[in-house]
């Protein structure tokens, strides 16, 4: 998959972030930052506020990884696809006057 990435936008936009892999890889980056969270999260109140904050972050996520999938990955379907000639309501609308 990272090499179909580096075709599609260049390799030397994937530097950074093999960078980023290798250092979570190597160095246990996981391990640090989960170790910088607890230390940031001293109360329970803390927990849950972060929690909260997570939750609110979860849709904008699924939305910008559905939306990068659907526009990489998903081919239209022409006989699906929405326009004039298959939509009656939008024949319609492209027609009306303005």
């Amino acid at each position: 998959m990272a090499r179909q990435h580096g075709q599609d936008i260049g390799e030397d936009s994937l530097t950074g972030a093999r960078a980023h892999v290798s250092t979570d890889v190597d160095d246990d980056h996981a391990d640090f930052v989960w170790e910088v969270l607890v230390t940031l999260l001293p109360e329970e109140r803390d927990v849950q506020r972060m929690f909260a904050h997570i939750d609110a972050l979860y849709d904008l996520w699924a939305a910008y990884f559905t939306e990068l999938y659907e526009t990489t990955v998903v081919q239209p379907d022409p006989a699906t696809e929405a326009t004039p000639e298959a939509t009656p309501e939008l024949a319609a609308a492209s027609t009306a006057p303005a």
